[in-house]
């Protein structure tokens, strides 16, 4: 059960980060635009 665990949270980080990442980018310029 701990290696699942393990597992879960070893792929689940990165998604969490560019979550992160596009929330904050989202915030500073237009939905719309590339920045």
């Amino acid at each position: 059960m701990i290696i699942v665990v393990f597992t879960v949270l070893h792929i689940v980080k990165p998604g969490l980060l560019l979550v992160v990442l596009f929330l904050i980018r989202a915030s500073q310029c237009p939905v719309r635009q590339n920045c």
